[in-house]
């Protein structure tokens, strides 16, 4: 009877039910076929997006690590010309035993060499290479020419260690009136265990 009513049913219906039938089957292929596509396609975009980004950041830290390494070289650069300034015990005796041989090659003579008391100084900061720097200062009187001493403190002070000048004192010598008496302190500085710093 269900059949007789379907057979017997106007044109405009079954067309409608032709067209039902075909949008619902074309749905469904959407479903199937066309929403898998464009789901892979999005998937594959964020892919894209995600491996760009990530190549982003790899430069960025390749960028980072070039800078901290430049920085890390400039430390220890910084390090080994603080380091080449200070004295080790060897060399402060070697300073002071030629003070008078350096003398004399600049045209001044040595009256007086007076040592003063050694002072440590304790780092501010504790650090396993810096245990203590220690002043050594000696008070030194010479005479020569004005030029003499000027050649002998130039010398001094283009030393590659690290050595002050202080209460320099220049003046008339009543007994030779070609030369002048200078006096002076002389202070450098030594660290104990340079040489462990220079094998690290």
């Amino acid at each position: 009877m269900l059949k007789d009513k379907f057979i017997k049913s106007s044109p405009s219906s079954k067309i409608f039910i032709s067209v039902s039938t075909i949008a619902i089957a074309t749905l469904m292929a959407y479903g199937w076929i066309v929403t898998p596509q464009i789901s892979h396609l999005h998937a594959a975009q964020q892919e894209k997006v995600m491996a760009r980004n990530a190549e982003q950041k790899n430069v960025g830290l390749k960028n980072q690590l070039q800078k901290q390494e430049a920085e890390l070289t400039e430390l220890h650069r910084q390090v080994d010309a603080i380091k080449d300034s200070f004295f080790t015990k060897t060399e402060a005796h070697e300073f002071f035993s030629d003070l008078d041989t350096t003398a004399l090659r600049c045209g001044c003579n040595i009256g007086s060499l007076t040592f003063m008391s050694e002072k440590a100084i304790a780092p501010e900061t504790e650090h396993e290479y810096f245990s203590s720097v220690i002043l050594k200062r000696a008070e030194i009187t010479f005479t020569g020419q004005y030029d003499a001493i000027l050649t002998l403190l130039t010398e001094l002070a283009q030393s590659r260690h690290r050595i002050s000048i202080g209460s320099l004192l220049i003046k008339p010598n009543s007994a030779n009136i070609d030369d002048l008496i200078c006096s002076m302190t002389i202070t450098i500085y030594i660290i104990e265990n340079k040489e462990n710093i220079e094998n690290e």
